[in-house]
């Protein structure tokens, strides 16, 4: 219904979908007498993204399919203070992973409290990393990235759409948050995130 589309073409639409295989109807838990209804969700051999929360003290890794729910596939604490060793290590993780999802990961989200342009972190204080490439950390596939309060502010800001703007505060080790406006990032006079 948030896509203000009518029965007629959400039909098509879903039929669409169920085709490629990106989503799957189950039955709804009927809350009792009444018609029964089916619920959608992401289609068990449809492309999912690998999304990497790495913090200052652990990570974790959790595939995502299209209907945004995550499943943790591994997590552990890292030391930090290397770089290349904790991404090197992490790049192993991402490979194997990848694999046994047998061809369905289609890209990797990396999420660090740092200040990010493209996949370079710039510097990330609590970590002591400066000037570091991020998108080896893929295996070969695509890498996205960005700061951990901004990527937050952005899943907040689509959960809640009703909301104009949305202020995101994280308070963890240190502190960090995004603007959202319209929906849309507010991104800073440098165009970092």
């Amino acid at each position: 219904m948030e896509l203000g589309l009518a029965s007629g073409p959400a039909s098509d639409l879903l039929g669409r979908l169920r085709a490629a295989r990106l989503v799957a109807e189950r039955p709804a838990p009927a809350p009792g007498p009444g018609r029964p209804t089916t619920r959608l969700y992401a289609h068990r051999e449809g492309p999912v993204v690998l999304a990497l929360d790495l913090r200052h003290a652990d990570w974790r890794l959790a595939v995502c399919g299209i209907d945004g729910e995550l499943e943790i596939l591994a997590s552990a604490r890292h030391g930090g203070k290397d770089a290349g060793a904790v991404l090197a290590r992490l790049r192993v993780i991402v490979a194997r992973e990848a694999e046994r999802l047998g061809g369905r990961a289609v890209a990797v989200g990396v999420a660090v409290p740092g200040l990010i342009a493209g996949t370079r972190l710039l510097g990330a204080t609590m970590l002591g990393w400066r000037d570091v490439e991020l998108s080896g950390v893929g295996a070969g596939l695509p890498v996205v990235a960005g700061n951990d309060a901004t990527m937050a502010a952005v899943a907040t800001a689509r959960v809640r759409p009703a909301a104009e703007a949305l202020l995101h505060l994280v308070l963890e080790v240190g502190i960090g948050g995004a603007l959202v406006d319209a929906r849309r990032l507010a991104l800073w006079a440098s165009g970092a995130r």
